[in-house]
């Protein structure tokens, strides 16, 4: 039984504000990349923290995603692909960290 079920909390089901992504991000060279965040209010993030913004193009392309799902993403002029791995809680504290930071 994992935690979450420990605490009758279901892990969530599809991207979402407020829930931790692992992706697999790969180019049209098939070069690929995973990486972690959690999607945060947009004056809550900070990217290499690893926090995105609800409102980046890469948040807005897997919201509503679900584990196993591809989405085509576009970085500029170049086109990548993006898998979904997981999905679950925020694993961390969000509330201002990367306003304090600016100030």
């Amino acid at each position: 039984m994992s935690q979450n079920q420990a605490d009758g909390k279901s892990a969530p089901q599809a991207v979402a504000l407020l829930t931790h992504v692992e992706i697999e991000m790969s180019d049209a060279w098939g070069e690929a990349e995973k990486l972690a965040f959690d999607i945060v209010p947009d004056a809550q993030a900070d990217y290499y923290g690893g926090y995105l913004g609800e409102g980046t193009p890469l948040a807005k392309a897997i919201m509503g995603c679900r584990v196993g799902n591809v989405v085509v993403y576009r970085v500029g002029e170049d086109a990548c692909k993006v898998r979904i791995l997981s999905i679950g809680p925020v694993t961390g504290k969000t509330g201002g960290e990367a306003e304090a930071r600016r100030a």
